[in-house]
């Protein structure tokens, strides 16, 4: 839905009501917001350039006359803005329930958080206690109507013309400014660049962020939540790096192309993240660097070395240790870059010694849980599943306090039939989505562990069709009642019917079949692949006294950490 942008003065003031018994409201509402405009208000925090937007219409009270005659309660008004703003709120306001006006208390507002996701809490709602009036609610203690205001968290980047920019668009804007962040920090005559109202300060770096932000994404203005992710990210990784001569600090084009042909030529790998996720790379003299890896002196082929308890190619490796070499001695490195919305970034390193894949070749993680969601729900009038995916859940740690790593396994397509894809996420950490598992490395896995599992959604092993479903349906009945024995749960927690069983399972994605047989058909894939992964617990591959499925987890998990001897040197930026 399209958002329009909303100013205090002309979309706000003019709405409240006049007299007496509204000045509270008006008050209140009006401190609000210069609070949020002004870093001079209370937590210092400067939300001077922030934008406002609204999805509907709303008046306030936010009800028609005839609402009001039928003693409706006021719909909410949701303003949307950015995720600082949401900060500003929280600490200004949290506990606070009454309002000073002309020296006496008033108690007009109920403040309180809701709705937080993994960056945080994303929504503050302000409840005003409306004024007689407006008339009492039914019921018998007769209370005053309430009108609730949202303040909501965009999730997105607007352009110029007010529509949304994309995530990939967005990704390209970070990457592209933190690498001119970076160099003007390293080589530029500003070194202080750590905190966002330091970078408003510097004119330079401001006018060649908003050239960035304008000419990549059509946005006109750098917000406060990217000027703290810049920040952020600079300030953690001069604290790492010490050296400051890097003469390249590229994201496309040159190096990047470069390394990118060089894999995709001598090793058939491609794209480039399947090797290394660095986003940005800094280089002290490149041209030396390119001449160092095309004078590489290849193998015999075939060859191969132990590195922790994975084999990799001899001329991989061979590529991976002078890149590791590189890394140590900051000669050349590669950055993977998150988006940072807690108050400091981190700083991970992967992939740099023999040191880091003996630890992570003795550590084992372990299968926490899985969930395989097929009982029905209506998504825009369509009967489907509840949840198209599956999820599979790691744990890293005690159980209780351990890090979660949440895999989810669905088609690469929401609208047709596909492949599947293993998309991970790391739980409790901001902006954490980690990269995917690639799909082959995934498959060569399931291999390594004697599994066969058959990839292609055109498999005859997949039905694409009701009737062939019908034909196959006690397998399917075998499967899932296999799934459910080892404890996957098939019920959302809306599910409130009979318990669920293989039949009743499959009755849920015979109606799916009839509505959207591409998704019936993606579930089925991921009740296979589940299946076959939950067979390997219980066994041991190499009578080590480990239990298959959780050293299954933990391959898994590397395979999309990008950690292994097969991968390149990075540091992780979060």
């Amino acid at each position: 839905m399209a958002l329009t942008r909303i100013y205090y003065h002309q979309d706000i003031q003019g709405i409240i009501p006049g007299g007496d018994d509204y000045e509270p409201i008006r008050k209140d509402f009006e401190n609000t917001w210069k609070y949020l405009k002004s870093p001079a208000k209370g937590t210092k925090l400067d939300n001077s350039d922030a934008k406002f937007w609204k999805e509907k219409n709303f008046t306030f009270p936010n009800r028609t006359q005839l609402d009001k005659e039928k003693q409706k309660i006021p719909n909410t008004i949701v303003i949307k803005s950015s995720q600082a703003v949401i900060d500003d709120l929280i600490m200004r306001y949290h506990g606070q329930t009454n309002v000073q006006i002309k020296g006496k208390t008033h108690k007009v507002v109920q403040r309180l958080h809701k709705k937080s996701d993994a960056d945080g809490t994303t929504e503050f709602t302000i409840t005003y206690n409306l004024p007689l009036s407006e008339g009492l609610m039914k019921g018998p203690k007769k209370k005053t109507f309430l009108q609730a205001v949202t303040w909501r968290k965009t999730g997105k980047v607007f352009n110029s013309k007010g529509g949304r920019v994309s995530e990939s668009t967005m990704t390209r804007i970070q990457e592209i400014g933190t690498a001119r962040v970076l160099r003007h920090a390293m080589r530029g005559a500003n070194k202080d660049l750590t905190t966002a109202a330091k970078i408003k300060q510097d004119k330079v770096l401001m006018k060649q962020l908003h050239f960035i932000f304008k000419k990549v994404g059509d946005v006109d203005e750098v917000d406060n939540e990217w000027l703290h992710n810049f920040a952020q990210q600079n300030k953690v990784v001069l604290d790492k790096i010490k050296r400051r001569d890097f003469q390249q600090f590229n994201r496309e084009g040159g190096f990047m192309d470069y390394i990118s042909e060089y894999l995709r030529k001598n090793f058939k790998i491609t794209p480039k993240d399947n090797w290394n996720p660095a986003d940005i790379w800094l280089i002290h003299n490149e041209a030396q660097k390119k001449r160092m890896i095309d004078d590489l002196k290849a193998p015999a082929e075939g060859q191969s070395v132990f590195k922790g308890r994975w084999r990799v190619s001899a001329k991989l490796n061979q590529l991976n240790q002078i890149f590791r070499d590189w890394f140590k001695s900051e000669e050349l490195m590669g950055l993977s870059l998150k988006k940072v919305t807690s108050a400091s970034a981190h700083w991970k390193v992967y992939n740099t010694n023999d040191a880091f894949f003996e630890d992570i070749g003795s550590k084992f993680l372990k299968y926490e849980s899985s969930q395989c969601y097929m009982d029905l729900t209506d998504k825009k009038g369509v009967r489907t599943f509840a949840s198209q995916d599956t999820r599979l859940l790691v744990r890293d740690g005690p159980v209780g306090s351990g890090t979660i790593y949440d895999f989810q396994i669905k088609a690469n397509s929401s609208s047709g039939f596909d492949n599947l894809k293993y998309e991970p996420t790391e739980r409790g950490m901001s902006a954490a989505r980690m990269g995917k598992a690639t799909v082959e490395y995934v498959e060569n896995l399931l291999t390594l562990y004697k599994l066969t599992f058959k990839k292609s959604n055109s498999d005859s092993e997949y039905a694409k069709d009701a009737d062939t479903f019908k034909k196959q349906r006690t397998k399917w009945v075998t499967r899932i009642d296999g799934l459910i024995s080892k404890g996957v749960t098939v019920e959302s927690d809306k599910y409130s019917g009979t318990k669920l069983d293989g039949n009743a399972c499959c009755d849920k994605i015979m109606t799916v079949f009839g509505t959207q047989p591409w998704v019936a058909n993606s579930k089925l894939m991921q009740i296979t692949w589940l299946s076959l992964v939950l067979s390997l617990q219980g066994q041991e591959r190499q009578n080590d006294g480990k239990d298959n499925l959780d050293e299954f987890c933990t391959d898994l998990v590397y395979l999309a950490s990008k950690a292994g001897p097969r991968y390149g040197p990075f540091a992780k930026v979060y």
